[in-house]
């Protein structure tokens, strides 16, 4: 029979992550929240001559982890990619590539003492996303698939130290946006009020007679699209993103970026940007439009434009379509 706690319950700061792949490990700051499931497939089984269920059989189970974090930094990435951590780029097929990426979650009990422990073990990245707006804070997600959990009951971490050195937090007012160029001053995209960039990969679950286990995963190759909205102005958008003006019928391919800045850092002003000290920066090869709203307005609203593009082609080859950079495009 189950007993009555002795705690009330458990706050978020009882809680902590560690994401390992390649033998190597980070503790997860500024991690905003952490979504464990699992999904077992089962099938409820009938028979001619009843209305009655006559039971059921599942199957193996599967696991997703979610993580949400505010953007500080690229330390995230270059894990999940199993990339060394003085590396200064990630592709997404780097990203997007392992199959062996650990996530540890360390709770502690109301009386501050670890507990508890799940090892989330043979995940993949099934999904990435960058968000941010102008007035809020830069958000990362990533969604990872696995076969196999365990509870730990020995040798479990111990609490990560507290980082006192990074940002908490950067704002959508410290990132630029550049469409259709060589992401100098000139490709400056104004008015920017969203911006939002997905990355996911096909990832299939293998299994096989006699096995009751999940024999691993196979993930596919990786797709992304961006999209932003914009305040509408007079001289912006949708010109830039198609071959001729205002023929939808023939989207052009260009190439698009976003830089993002330390709030410490110096630059010049939006529109003659042209530093080199960008603390994260993001390169998209081959985008093409796929979807517009091409003009919006509500009562007592700004009139607004959206657009959403997609990379349809990889210039730099096994990249995929995409980098990361640890600090400005190179």
């Amino acid at each position: 029979m189950p007993t009555a706690p002795t705690a009330i319950g458990l706050g978020s700061e009882k809680y902590a992550v560690y994401i390992e792949n390649a033998s190597r490990e980070i503790a997860g700051y500024r991690i905003q929240s952490i979504d464990p499931s699992i999904s077992i497939a089962t099938d409820i089984d009938h028979e001619l001559g009843s209305v009655d269920p006559t039971g059921s059989s599942t199957d193996a189970p599967e696991y997703r982890v979610t993580i949400e974090q505010n953007l500080i930094d690229s330390k995230t990435e270059l894990v999940l990619a199993g990339l060394a951590a003085n590396a200064t780029s990630i592709t997404l097929a780097q990203l997007f590539s392992d199959n062996d990426i650990i996530i540890y979650e360390p709770v502690k009990n109301a009386a501050g003492s670890i507990f508890q422990e799940q090892k989330y073990s043979g995940l993949a990245l099934a999904d990435a996303s960058w968000s941010m707006s102008a007035a809020g804070i830069i958000i990362q997600s990533f969604t990872l698939q696995g076969t196999t959990l365990t509870n730990l009951t020995s040798g479990m971490h111990s609490w990560p130290a507290a980082d006192t050195s990074s940002a908490s937090s950067i704002r959508g007012k410290e990132a630029i946006f550049y469409l259709g160029g060589s992401m100098v001053a000139a490709d400056t995209i104004f008015r920017v009020q969203t911006f939002s960039i997905r990355a996911s990969s096909p990832i299939t679950v293998i299994r096989e007679l006699g096995n009751r286990s999940l024999v691993g995963q196979i993930v596919g190759q990786p797709t992304v699209t961006i999209g932003f909205d914009v305040l509408e102005t007079e001289s912006q958008q949708p010109e830039t993103l198609l071959t001729t003006s205002l023929d939808y019928s023939q989207p052009a391919t260009i190439t698009g970026a976003i830089k993002i800045f330390a709030p410490t850092q110096s630059r010049s002003a939006l529109g003659s940007e042209a530093g080199t000290n960008a603390l994260k920066s993001f390169k998209f090869e081959n985008l093409k439009m796929t979807g517009a709203t091409i003009s919006r307005a509500t009562v007592r609203g700004q009139g607004t434009k959206r657009f959403d593009l997609m990379v349809t082609a990889a210039t730099t080859a096994a990249s995929a379509g995409m980098t990361v950079y640890v600090g400005n495009i190179s």
